[in-house]
């Protein structure tokens, strides 16, 4: 049985990327706040899909303004913390929002678990693109159980075994 999307959204196939993310869309265009609701009413829909396919893509349901997707991190995490403990250069937007990492467009930043490193790492990562690059400047994102899983078990169950991990000091 397929599965659905939260009431107000579809679901679209995304080009050559299976169901990672799942990815949504409204059924139509609303104004912010029946959009805010939309989302808040799809809450346990969408915390599902996340349980099950690691991403959730939203497309097209906020208008293109920080203060949009502010208000909408209010309606999806209102325990967001803020960015603490990186070791990115990176500026505070509005709220919660932060910038992206700071770094020359000619640099590449490589695959990364976000904050892992911290005492409490995030348990949600929101994304949002206020100003699309213009070539490049995309955000791949990994779905590290996958990831996990296509590991050579002769390398990836002895380190955990042995409780290998990294630790920030």
């Amino acid at each position: 049985m397929p599965e659905l999307a939260p009431p107000g959204f579809v679901r679209v196939r995304l080009e050559s990327a299976g169901d990672f993310p799942v990815a949504l869309e409204p059924e139509s265009s609303e104004p912010l706040d029946r959009a805010l609701a939309g989302i808040a009413a799809g809450r346990d829909a969408l915390e599902v899909l996340l349980g099950r396919h690691g991403a959730v893509l939203l497309r097209g349901v906020l208008p293109a303004e920080t203060a949009a997707f502010d208000a909408a991190l209010r309606v999806l995490a209102p325990d967001l913390k803020p960015y603490v403990e990186g070791q990115s250069q990176r500026s505070r937007v509005e709220g919660k929002i932060y910038t992206s990492t700071e770094y020359p467009a000619d640099q590449e930043i490589v695959l990364h678990n976000e904050l892992s490193y911290t005492r409490r790492p995030p348990s949600r990562l929101f994304f949002f693109c206020l100003t699309p690059a213009e070539s490049g400047g995309e955000t791949p994102i990994v779905d590290c159980r996958g990831l996990y899983r296509a590991i050579d078990p002769e390398v990836r169950d002895p380190l955990v075994e042995r409780g290998v991990r990294y630790v920030k000091n």
